[in-house]
């Protein structure tokens, strides 16, 4: 047992994907949304609810993107997949997760794509196949990101197989951003 999982009371420290999908658990049963009266001058303000779920968000990928290179891909590409599942969860407009006064969506997490989408890309090119592989990062990428498509796709391109870059040519070829 690794002794940076044992915590000053005894007890392990559950592992990555056991915290990120107790954490997708969680904000699907609501536990981080917190509403208030919105108002001309809090309309901007977060929820004490809403800033814990960021917070953690946000400390979970970190980790996601600290362990990709010496970490088990396949577990953080699990990892980084639930939470891309949650942040699509919240821009389905399902607002029983979090509370954003004034324009919804997942977005306002602002999650750091420049680091996760790359860490994501690594993992993946170790777990996929060249279609898969293709498939999944130009829908991440126009989901996600994309404003830095281009740098993105070279993020991709460099964590990919010759097979995986051969692949994603062609599909970024089929499917311009339709985002701006």
């Amino acid at each position: 047992m690794s002794l940076d999982r044992v915590r000053t009371d005894g007890v392990p420290e559950p592992g990555l994907l056991a915290q990120v999908r107790a954490f997708d658990a969680a904000a699907r049963a609501g536990r981080y949304y917190e509403a208030f009266n919105v108002n001309s001058s809090n309309f901007t303000a977060l929820s004490g609810g809403t800033r814990a779920f960021i917070a953690d968000c946000h400390r979970l990928l970190d980790r996601c993107v600290a362990e990709a290179e010496a970490g088990d891909p396949a577990e953080i590409r699990q990892c980084i997949e639930v939470v891309m599942g949650l942040l699509r969860y919240i821009d389905e407009c399902n607002d029983d997760v979090v509370f954003f006064a004034d324009e919804a969506g997942a977005w306002q997490v602002e999650v750091n794509w420049a680091s996760v989408l790359p860490a994501w890309f690594k993992c993946l090119s170790r777990t996929a196949t060249a279609d898969e592989y293709a498939s999944l990062v130009v829908s991440a990428i126009d989901e996600f990101d994309s404003p830095d498509r281009r740098r993105q796709l070279e993020a991709a391109r460099q964590a990919a197989t010759p097979a995986q870059r051969e692949a994603l040519e062609a599909a970024s070829r089929r499917r311009p951003s339709t985002r701006r």
